[in-house]
């Protein structure tokens, strides 16, 4: 019962700190259903874009800029759209394989003949895709989505919406292009791109949703192009994927969250896309007609995605991004293209998946930390949160995987600073207990020893070998009869002060007063390998110290002040022994009962030792082999031997 009882107080704060681990993990996992950590999960994705740097993009990509340079060159913006018409012809010449114009023509400008060739243009390239934007609502009621205008006009550039898709970003609003450009172009991409609530754009909407149609983005109409995948062979399962095929096969699985978006893997700056500006193409088709060598080898244009976008100063596409903070619009639809031309999409954790994450840090650190001390503990804490963010790094950088940072901090710093805030209340307590037991008992340095490590010691009953000591003050009891009961108490005071003083300097631990009889033990409860010759040293000590007091109380006693001392050495079993009502630190077993044997036939002044605690002192001591006798209860006799004095 007192070894079960003692067991559980050593296990409880265990216990207690995987109970803290779970709730610290709760904790962080209600926390993950409020917006507080958004933010801050958001910017530690964007801190491991910054360490991974820069990766390679799909080369046949190509993105078209127009420049504060060339508005100088040719004019005020907004261009008559014969310009456009020209590049159109131009990238048809050079055998691209799609064309994205990231520019919106909306309402007939005020020159029809250059609108009529921007749409004759776009008709015989028969491989570009123009835009239209959507007005997306800030605050989504139900029942209010309505439709597109024109929606059966524009049915080939949608998809029917899947179930499931409620929660897709939808819109009634959109603005479109020219009726006749629209019926010219080869299809339409939305180029709506909402950032997330930093304002910080990381993810895509692969569509939009309108009525009972899905309206894809323009990276992704621009993608099936070059893949030759018409749109309607797209597979859509919202929260999971959206699925290119291939062929039978072969597939490019695209994860989408719950509202059809796409985080964007983002390789680099926008330096990582080969580019050039508008006049420069232009440019170069001059040279190459005059037969000069052209600023731009047209040639390397063959078989790319050309992505049309404006980056002029005052223009609002510039976005920013985990990679920049002033990143064009048109590239990231360029990310997107590239994302899935190579396949390496980032995907996100799903919420399970992040709790067992918390759960299994706040189960690590609830049995790791009560397992060390406060200091060894801050270490432990750092290591595990370091081994786990140099995980995180890898899985995103090697596997392009998001697991979160924040929500395991909290859970990291949280459990840690509860545990040992319940370790201190813990061993303050258990201190206080340790010091009430045995302050009476030993040494103040062994209480300092086990003060500094109280769930290190075992106060419970346990199997140990010891050295055990009785001395006994011969005669005392005559001596007593003959003086007033305050000097007996005087003397026997003196006398026990001087053995106990002497016990506690080579570090015994006092058992009990026995009337005149004192029990010691040595070798607990901080072990001590050399327990036995800490006895034998603290009995020639004793004798030692009673024949400097003997002087004093000669007279009064009428002769000397004598002890005789025995010690033996075995296997006991020692702890806090006796009822819940009153409990003492003590030692019992068969060594106790033949040290006290050994004791009652020690003559006064005499050292009696038995043969085990002879056998390890034997190089430390001179001692006298006495005549072996019986003992009760023993079936053979009892060798012992009388010490004398230390050797040298």
């Amino acid at each position: 019962m007192v070894v079960a009882k003692q067991f559980r107080k050593k296990s409880r704060p265990r216990s207690i700190g995987i109970w803290i681990g779970i709730l610290a993990s709760l904790f962080a996992i209600l926390l993950s259903f409020t917006p507080l950590l958004e933010k801050s999960e958001l910017t530690s994705l964007d801190l491991r874009f910054g360490l991974r740097g820069s990766q390679k993009v799909n080369p046949d990509i190509v993105i078209i800029f127009i420049e504060d340079r060339d508005i100088e060159a040719i004019g005020c913006w907004p261009w008559t759209r014969d310009y456009h018409a020209t590049l159109i012809q131009i990238l048809k010449e050079c055998d691209v394989k799609a064309i994205g114009y990231d520019i919106l023509f909306l309402d007939p400008s005020g020159h029809p003949e250059c609108d009529n060739l921007l749409i004759q243009a776009t008709k015989k390239a028969r491989n570009v895709y123009h835009t239209l934007f959507f007005e997306l609502p800030k605050f989504e009621l139900p029942g209010e989505e309505g439709k597109v205008p024109s929606e059966e006009r524009l049915k080939r550039f949608s998809l029917p919406a899947p179930s499931r898709s409620g929660q897709f970003y939808h819109s009634a609003s959109a603005s479109l292009p020219l009726r006749n450009l629209i019926d010219a172009a080869k299809g339409l991409g939305v180029i709506n791109l909402p950032p997330d609530v930093d304002g910080i754009s990381r993810r895509v909407p692969l569509f939009i949703r309108s009525g009972e149609r899905l309206y894809p983005t323009l990276g992704l109409v621009v993608a099936c192009e070059y893949l030759n995948i018409s749109i309607e062979s797209l597979k859509i399962l919202p929260g999971k994927y959206v699925i290119l095929p291939l062929s039978s096969e072969n597939k490019i699985k695209i994860p989408i969250d719950k509202k059809g978006c796409m985080l964007i893997n983002f390789a680099a700056d926008i330096k990582g896309f080969s580019s050039y500006s508008f006049v420069q193409i232009l440019q170069s088709y001059l040279q190459l007609q005059k037969g000069e060598k052209p600023l731009v080898p047209l040639s390397r244009l063959k078989g790319k995605v050309v992505l049309v976008g404006y980056v002029a100063t005052g223009t609002v596409d510039l976005r920013p991004t985990p990679v920049s903070a002033k990143y064009p619009m048109v590239g990231l639809h360029a990310s997107v293209v590239s994302n899935i031309l190579k396949g390496d999409f980032l995907r996100q954790t799903k919420r399970p998946i992040n709790f067992l994450i918390l759960i299994f840090l706040g189960l690590l650190l609830g049995v790791a930390i009560p397992r060390v001390n406060a200091i060894k503990g801050i270490f432990l804490t750092i290591g595990i949160a370091l081994i786990y963010f140099f995980t995180g790094f890898w899985l995103f950088k090697s596997l392009q995987i998001w697991i979160p940072f924040i929500s395991p901090l909290i859970v990291i710093v949280l459990a840690y600073l509860a545990i040992i805030l319940y370790r201190f209340v813990f061993e303050s307590g258990e201190k206080r207990r340790i010091k009430s037991i045995f302050s009476r008992y030993t040494a103040p340095e062994i209480i300092n020893k086990l003060l500094t490590a109280p769930g290190e010691v075992s106060l419970g009953g346990e199997r140990k070998e010891l050295t055990i000591l009785f001395a006994d003050i011969r005669g005392f009891t005559k001596i007593s009869e003959g003086l007033t009961p305050e000097k007996v108490v005087e003397i026997l005071n003196e006398v026990l002060t001087l053995m106990v003083r002497v016990i506690f300097k080579y570090r015994g631990t006092l058992d009990k007063f026995i009337g005149d009889c004192i029990m010691a033990v040595y070798g607990a409860p901080i072990p001590q390998p050399d327990h036995a010759q800490k006895a034998v040293r603290s009995a020639l000590e004793i004798q030692e110290e009673l024949k400097n007091i003997e002087g004093k109380w000669f007279r009064e006693i009428g002769g000397k002040l004598e002890v005789g001392i025995a010690i033996n050495t075995g296997e006991v079993i020692i702890g806090n022994i006796g009822s819940p009502e009153r409990m003492d630190y003590t030692a019992i077993g068969d060594a106790v009962n033949l040290a006290a044997r050994l004791e009652e036939i020690a003559s006064p002044g005499e050292i009696i030792i038995s043969e085990n605690t002879y056998s390890l002192v034997k190089d430390l001591v001179n001692c006298q082999k006495m005549k072996s006798i019986n003992i009760r209860g023993k079936k053979q006799p009892v060798s012992l031997y009388k010490l004398m004095e230390l050797k040298g």
